[in-house]
């Protein structure tokens, strides 16, 4: 009889499904129960689901329950807990990026993070995230990295890697032809300090190639959504000044932030894909997802020589390791981009195959048959 596999998505009870619950429970467990039959459902808090399930006269027994970091609770979680122990087989946390933020991340210290999560409990984020790893009966994570800091908490990990399923629309190569050389950036304002990087040589290569190439700036939240600094900085605002070399660039485009279901859309508005990641502990953690979703989509990368990035980097790749490459290498690419087109794009089709979700899948299931 196939499994039954609870997924617990805290975010589906206050805001739109999260990048990383789309990326690491929606996206591989629904291929699972799409493609090898298992029972899979989605509940926003599992206590809730066994009083119904109960209230109902039904077993709300499950063979695993899965989670992306925090289990969440009403109340107090170690009542959560008591109730998850009882009626799930197997716990499952998965963790997909460092969990304890670096002194200059600019949400170090938002209120979210630095008090306890509700007054009824003394834990803060960060230290029930350790407590729920070190709860669970098994830990998934995306890299080598990040599972030799998660080992410290749990000796039960396993790496699953992020993967992306073609088969999904938003992945659908759609770019239409450009005149001029479309440099493009994706992400989101937590990445302020990594965009710094790049605001001094977008201003030289403006200086230099005015009008041969267009800005795109994706994923900038619409102003009321916009998260404030402590002093008020427009983090959306600080975010376009560095992707236009301080207010330089005249020729830029700005497309607001996407739902987790169609964002993948707008690397079709690129040619090239820029990948700024500064090389610290905190970036180290992270997973190579960037990179291998824009090689899904054909937007050739300009990425950081740093982990998480180093071991799927190939030699046509065009790779940043001291500050002047990102110059060198866009400057390249906008004199020459016949030149690098067939090369490139060669590694990022191998690269997109080789982590396309029916590659890769096998891990998961692998881990789950053996609980």
């Amino acid at each position: 009889m196939p499994k039954t596999i609870a997924l617990v998505n805290e975010a589906q009870a206050i805001r739109s499904t999260s990048g990383v619950y789309y990326h690491r429970l929606e996206v591989p467990y629904g291929y699972l129960a799409d493609h090898y039959g298992y029972n899979v459902f989605v509940t926003n808090l599992f206590s809730s689901y066994v009083g119904r399930m109960l209230a109902e006269g039904k077993d709300p027994s499950v063979d695993v329950l899965v989670f992306n970091h925090v289990l969440d609770f009403v109340t107090q979680p170690e009542l959560e807990w008591e109730t998850v122990r009882k009626y799930a087989k197997t716990v499952v946390c998965d963790v997909d990026d460092m969990w304890r933020l670096p002194n200059y991340h600019i949400l170090k210290n938002d209120p979210r993070r630095t008090q306890p999560i509700l007054p009824t409990t003394h834990f803060t984020h960060e230290e029930y995230v350790e407590y729920c790893v070190q709860k669970a009966d098994h830990v998934t994570t995306t890299t080598n990295y990040l599972a030799s800091k998660l080992r410290n908490f749990n000796p039960k990990v396993t790496i699953i890697p992020n993967t992306i399923d073609t088969t999904k629309e938003q992945y659908k190569v759609r770019r239409e032809a450009s005149e001029k050389l479309r440099i493009g950036y994706m992400g989101s304002t937590s990445h302020i300090n990594d965009l710094m990087q790049l605001k001094r040589p977008l201003k030289k290569l403006w200086e230099n190639y005015n009008g041969q190439f267009e800005m795109v700036i994706c994923g900038v939240p619409p102003k009321p959504q916009r998260e404030l600094l402590q002093n008020e900085v427009d983090l959306g605002a600080v975010m376009v000044d560095a992707l236009t070399g301080g207010g330089v660039i005249e020729d830029y485009r700005i497309i607001e932030y996407k739902d987790v279901y169609k964002y993948a859309t707008m690397f079709n508005e690129m040619d090239v894909s820029l990948i700024p990641l500064l090389e610290n502990n905190f970036n180290a953690g992270k997973s190579p997802l960037k990179l291998i979703e824009s090689c899904v989509m054909r937007a050739y990368p300009v990425v950081s020589y740093v982990e998480p990035y180093k071991e799927l980097l190939t030699d046509n790749m065009f790779v940043v390791k001291t500050p002047n490459d990102w110059y060198n290498h866009l400057s390249k690419l906008i004199e020459d981009w016949p030149l690098y087109h067939i090369p490139l794009m060669d590694d990022m089709l191998s690269l997109a195959e080789e982590y396309d979700t029916k590659n890769q899948i096998h891990k998961l299931v692998d881990l789950i048959e053996g609980f």
